[in-house]
């Protein structure tokens, strides 16, 4: 695949994600694995394994905090609801990085 028709893809992407009023990626390292991907210089599948590697640092970064706030999460405003949530997030992400060449 040429890098035109590969920009073109991306941008298509990006514009149905922000019609459909969804939050853009912005972690430069997302954004410069897209540009590797463009230029070819990384495939699809090694563009997903990095994407959900950022995804489960940002959850284990997240599950961090909340752990330190031990049984605080409430008083600093965060739901018991928030709190199994992170810790749900970060083992299917942990299971779909582990699978992500399976997919």
């Amino acid at each position: 695949m040429k890098n035109e028709q590969r920009r073109n893809i991306a941008e298509r992407v990006f514009e149905r994600i922000r019609s459909a009023g969804f939050p853009m990626e912005t972690d430069p390292r997302f954004l410069a694995w897209i540009e590797q991907w463009i230029a070819g210089e990384i495939e699809m599948p090694q563009f997903r394994q990095n994407y959900l590697q950022l995804l489960v640092e940002r959850v284990s970064q997240q599950k961090l905090s909340l752990r330190r706030m031990g049984s605080d999460h409430r008083r600093m405003g965060v739901s018991d609801h928030c709190y199994r949530k992170v810790s749900s997030r970060s083992i299917l992400l942990k299971n779909l990085t582990v699978h992500a060449n399976d997919i």
